[in-house]
């Protein structure tokens, strides 16, 4: 009784007290759960499992047989896509109503079998365990997805997604997302966890970035289209209309790990004036400090490198900052290697850079914390390069006036417009947006037809890139925050 058919029960799974009414129910909660699972052919899926959903929370008698029901639906099913589906069900299930006490343990231990699963089996366990384990402690939630909720389970998996803060830092862990949240609503749960108030959180979105394998081979892309060379992929900003899902699925597709991060995407030069949100501030000073670190804005000299990556340390640690340069060393307490940047880092030895350092500690911990740290985002907004994000790309077709560029090239966004840049992040040329008449690309191209004032004619460009989605949207964002605001 408890394996998988195809065949429609003739009373109900459990005991329900000798009413025909509830057995009844029972049989018509099995036959709309075929239905949905395409085990039996029946028209509109998404309103079967709909009414599954409501009968759970108009007769609370019926709630373990529901569950029963997919057990036993789940247990010996030779049809994937029929496994696929049920688990859908119990994914909406334990957002609406959990099983009863005596039944919870039995249904805990039930998808706790396939927890450790890889692949579409294992995701969906994992996020039923956690939505259960909320349900059963905050009782019935009384919401039943709307038809478009349930149909979005056929686009993309419900996920469980950690968001991390630029340095790591999480900022919610294995965070419950149905299909139907894009990034615009996983935003707004983001910006209302960290109580922000500075209307220019608006700016913020999710990027995804790959997180190296030293052990894994890496493909390219590329490889095909005259691209030798595997270019460096930077982290993806997600479009307010992605959905994080989508993402999830590729890159399990690829066997790629990763990681969301919550971080600024837009930066208008024009409203960068400080703010009176601690919070806000303190998300744009990891921002600043990270831009540091990577080398995304560059420091030409040693002693105003080694002057603020003193100040990065003293704003975390305060007077704890370590006075040693074996405790500056020292991976618990000092881990001075993560604050130098990134192109700094061979250029003397770490116990060299920490003898250097010590050189600034009196001076930086004397200073106010957070003085400090809106003194060094200001030194930090300064340059050029602040709040750009950056793609690199190789030549393929460009006009003859740009023959001298070098072969590889980093194509870079910011307010001001975009930019070719080479290597060394060294501005080769800049155009603004509304001399951008036209943009797109493939899955190995980036093309742009751009206004020349020069020539007072367009120049076709088209580049190797995996990223042009990416670049893309990004010009879209800046454009529509610009236009935005100027209204």
């Amino acid at each position: 009784m408890l394996r998988w058919s195809n065949s429609t029960i003739n009373k109900s799974l459990t005991l329900l007290g000798g009413q025909k009414s509830l057995s009844r129910a029972a049989v018509r909660i099995h036959k709309a759960l075929l239905g949905y699972t395409g085990d039996k052919s029946m028209s509109f899926p998404a309103t079967l499992a709909q009414d599954i959903l409501q009968k759970g929370l108009e007769m609370p008698e019926l709630v373990d047989e529901i569950y029963i029901q997919l057990c036993k639906h789940l247990t010996h099913n030779p049809r994937p896509e029929s496994q696929v589906r049920a688990w859908q069900v119990l994914c909406m299930a334990v957002g609406t109503f959990p099983p009863s006490r005596d039944f919870e343990n039995y249904m805990l231990n039930f998808i706790l079998q396939f927890n450790e699963g890889s692949g579409a089996i294992g995701n969906y366990a994992r996020y039923a365990l956690r939505r259960l384990e909320g349900i059963l402690n905050s009782g019935p939630s009384g919401f039943v997805p709307s038809v478009e909720e349930i149909q979005a389970y056929k686009e993309r998996p419900p996920i469980l997604a950690t968001i991390e803060l630029v340095d790591g830092t999480p900022l919610t862990e294995e965070l419950p997302i149905t299909p139907d949240l894009n990034c615009t609503k996983v935003l707004d749960i983001c910006t209302h966890f960290m109580e922000l108030q500075d209307p220019r959180m608006q700016f913020f979105g999710i990027f995804v970035e790959d997180i190296d394998d030293d052990e894994a081979e890496m493909a390219n892309p590329l490889e095909g289209v005259g691209v030798d060379e595997i270019l460096e992929k930077t982290p993806r900003p997600l479009q307010n209309e992605n959905f994080m899902g989508d993402v999830v699925t590729v890159k399990v597709r690829q066997n790629q790990a990763f990681r969301f991060v919550f971080k600024r995407k837009v930066y208008l030069k024009n409203m960068d004036d400080p703010s009176e949100d601690p919070m806000f501030s303190r998300l744009v000073y990891l921002q600043a400090v990270d831009e540091v670190i990577k080398g995304n804005v560059p420091i030409d000299d040693v002693e105003e490198v080694a002057k603020m990556v003193s100040d990065f340390m003293a704003v975390e640690f305060g007077e704890e900052m370590p006075d040693t340069e074996d405790g500056l060393i020292d991976e618990e307490n000092g881990q001075l290697g993560e604050y130098i940047p990134r192109p700094w880092l061979d250029h003397m030895s770490i116990d060299e850079w920490a003898e250097k350092v010590l050189e600034f500690r009196d001076e930086s911990i004397e200073q106010d914390p957070e003085e400090l740290q809106n003194e060094i985002v200001e030194a930090v907004k300064d340059h050029p390069l602040y709040g750009t994000c950056f793609f690199h790309v190789k030549k393929n077709r460009f006009p003859t006036h740009m023959d001298a560029f070098p072969e590889l090239l980093i194509l870079a966004f910011n307010s001001e417009g975009l930019h070719f840049l080479d290597e060394d992040k060294e501005t080769l040329a800049s155009y603004g947006y509304a001399d951008v008449y036209r943009w797109g690309g493939s899955s190995t191209q980036f093309s742009l037809i751009i206004w020349n004032a020069e020539t007072q004619d367009t120049d076709d460009v088209a580049m190797y890139t995996t990223q042009a989605a990416d670049m893309a949207s990004l010009i879209l964002d800046y454009i529509n925050s610009i236009m935005s605001v100027s209204e």
